[in-house]
């Protein structure tokens, strides 16, 4: 082939790369030693692998011309080709015929078949009946042969008029599920907006029951105090309950100081005194469980998120308690936790330190702490009595005991230590220890005795991991297997709280735990990420 022919080919393929790469042809045409044939076939196949329907109209006249020079300029060294090539340019002839061409396009592709040598028209589908056919007036009577072939081409066009309308349909449905999409995600943002609305509502309504509560109980202070200051000092019976309401100018029929007696007894523990007849009551020490076990299911699909905090010690309601529970309670909305564990200690009240003499008084520190509490509706909150909640019972009061019957999300694990099972083999052991296990003149932990003082209490128990509140200070211990969880406002050297999340194997065990240690400061903040994996 000449080689101005070649360059002019190679100038052309250069500026439309979507025809066919320049790189490939560059290295078959130009630097090779390629005959035109074999240089002609390869490109014939190349474009038999192009999606010539939906190429540009311009990409079609360039390769109609390519064919053309390259055809012509053998032509000219009187050179043929076999009928191998011949048979793809009538394929390419039949596949483009039906295109809307420029005139200037399709004179080229008549050129191209009148470059067919007679000998070879024979066996290229009567080509040269094609041909004239093409070029001159259709005759008035169609040939079988002819009519099969419009009915082809009809049948061709027809078929890429349905592809075609297949993919402006499969266009629209994109375009519709992109919109569903888009729809889907409104749909959800408002289905969050209207949750959390739903969450403030139930918390206002929360808080206007408990308002209406305070005020029933406020209608009968007088009745109340009366009771409670009396029985906590000396038994009293019926009898001697009534002559002390009436030195109050206080009349109750028997049934009402009955009715009143029980409602009086569901908040504060009343023990009768057997040896004495009538029988005499008096506020009692209430008993308070430990070691309870709590059944925890195993999610499906996902780990298990819970958030410990210990030590709240809450004394004075205000302002900036109440900030400070709420940071706890978004952040475990926000981070997907699913229950709230608290290790005790959630009052700063203490027999030896502040007295509680009346009921005014006491109803005033369970306030203070049920309105911490009333936050949140939504994550379950499982808790461990400390010391200081212990300290309640004086007053005939079991502090967990209130708090879960006021609250549904609410959950007693007793006092001192308890289990969450998750099966068996799988137990979380939870602890308030009554020491601190310090060295001495130092915020460092013993770590041999806080081991022995797990162990000492659950030698019958396979335990996983251990927490433990109490010690005002946050640490991982992965050899003893137990952690530290930190006061969440009044630790001693950071406050904050512990994330842990719990992944499971096939068989349902627990497979490891990974740590996220958090610092109270404008919000609750995620350090270093620590994971604990069961060795089998």
């Amino acid at each position: 082939m000449d080689i101005v022919c070649k360059k002019n080919i190679l100038g052309i393929l250069k500026k439309n790369e979507n025809l066919i790469s320049y790189q490939d042809f560059l290295k078959v045409g130009l630097h090779s030693k390629f005959s035109s044939e074999e240089l002609l076939l390869f490109f014939l196949k190349r474009i038999e692998q192009m999606d010539i329907e939906n190429s540009l109209e311009k990409n079609i006249s360039k390769m109609i011309y390519l064919i053309y020079a390259i055809m012509y300029y053998d032509f000219k060294a009187n050179k043929s080709y076999s009928l191998e090539i011949y048979q793809e340019i009538w394929k390419f002839y039949q596949k483009t015929l039906p295109l809307s061409l420029e005139e200037e396009s399709k004179k080229y592709l008549y050129w191209i078949l009148k470059l067919i040598p007679k000998k070879y028209l024979e066996h290229l589908d009567e080509v040269a009946k094609e041909t004239d056919r093409v070029e001159t007036v259709p005759e008035s009577k169609e040939t079988p042969e002819n009519e099969k072939i419009e009915e082809l081409k009809r049948m061709n066009k027809n078929l890429r008029k349905e592809k075609h309308a297949l993919e402006m349909a499969k266009k629209e449905l994109l375009d519709k599920n992109r919109l569903l999409k888009e729809e889907k995600k409104i749909i959800e943002e408002k289905y969050h907006e209207n949750n959390f609305e739903i969450f403030q509502m139930s918390q206002e309504l929360a808080e206007m029951k408990r308002i209406i509560e305070l005020k029933k109980l406020k209608e009968n202070d007088t009745v109340f105090s009366l009771l409670y200051e009396a029985l906590r000092k000396t038994p009293l019976n019926y009898e001697q309950i009534k002559i002390l309401l009436a030195t109050s100018s206080i009349q109750l029929t028997d049934e009402e100081l009955k009715s009143f007696f029980e409602e009086f007894k569901k908040t504060y523990s009343c023990e009768p005194s057997l040896i004495s007849i009538p029988l005499k009551y008096r506020i009692s020490t209430p008993h308070l469980p430990s070691q309870k076990r709590v059944q925890m299911p195993i999610p499906d699909s996902k780990p298990c998120r819970l958030l410990f905090t210990s030590d709240f010690h809450i004394w004075d309601s205000n302002e900036n308690l109440l900030r400070q529970m709420d940071k706890l309670y978004n952040y475990a909305y926000q981070n997907a936790i699913d229950y709230i564990v608290n290790l005790g200690d959630f009052a700063g009240y203490c027999s030896s330190k502040h007295h509680v003499h009346t009921l005014e008084e006491l109803n005033g520190i369970l306030e203070k702490i049920d309105k911490a509490f009333s936050l949140d509706s939504k994550i379950p909150i499982l808790a461990l009595g400390g010391n200081h909640d212990e300290n309640f019972a004086e007053n005939g009061v079991d502090l967990l005991k209130y708090l879960q019957s006021n609250h549904e999300n609410f959950c007693s694990l007793g006092y001192k230590n308890a289990f969450l099972e998750f099966n068996k083999d799988n137990k979380l052991a939870l602890y308030h220890p009554n020491r601190r296990f310090n060295l001495p003149d130092s915020n460092e932990l013993d770590q041999n005795a806080i081991h022995k003082y797990i162990n000492g209490k659950c030698l019958k128990d396979k335990v996983v991991f251990s927490f433990l509140g109490h010690i005002h200070l946050s640490s991982l211990n992965f050899i003893y297997q137990y952690a530290t969880v930190p006061s969440y406002l009044k630790d001693r050297q950071k406050n904050g709280a512990l994330q842990v999340e719990i992944s499971f194997d096939r068989e349902e065990n627990i497979a490891n735990l990974i740590f996220n240690p958090l610092i109270l400061e404008e919000r609750l903040t995620k350090t270093t990420e620590v994971v604990w994996s069961r060795k089998k």
